[in-house]
């Protein structure tokens, strides 16, 4: 995710540490985790986590996770 203004970027880095660390699951577009973040965190927390090659693939993971809930 490209944020250039510091106000916006200080807020993601919020919402992020804010909400992925209690997250069921994890699924994050190709390139989103160059830093390792996802990765680390859903090691740390034991969350499951997939890489979806571009944002349109996201509906793969969407329904195959949904799928396995019950909600679809």
């Amino acid at each position: 995710m490209l944020v250039e203004h510091p106000v916006a970027e200080h807020f993601l880095i919020f919402f992020l540490d804010t909400v992925v660390p209690h997250a069921d699951y994890v699924i994050y577009v190709k390139g989103a985790n160059e830093d390792g973040y996802f990765t680390k965190v859903s090691e740390e927390k034991k969350i499951p986590v997939e890489e979806s090659e571009t944002i349109r693939a996201l509906d793969e993971h969407l329904k195959k996770v949904l799928g396995e809930w019950g909600v679809i």
